[in-house]
């Protein structure tokens, strides 16, 4: 489904800076469910546990925020 939008968008030549943006906010939701997805099939969770990979983009927000 998120993919669909995604193509969606894309496929419309003209895009406008909301487009643009709709589009990026798509990939980082497209990207996310890719993570859990893989997560639940125990692919990445030895690896890295989301909680580890999460927390430091949170502190550089609330740094820079």
């Amino acid at each position: 489904l998120l993919r669909r939008k995604r193509e969606a968008i894309l496929a419309s030549s003209e895009r406008s800076p909301q487009d643009q943006e709709q589009l990026r906010s798509l990939e980082e939701d497209i990207a996310r469910v890719e993570l859990e997805m893989s997560l639940r099939r125990g692919e990445a969770a030895e690896s890295t546990p989301p909680m580890r990979r999460r927390r430091p983009a949170t502190q550089d927000v609330e740094v820079f925020g």
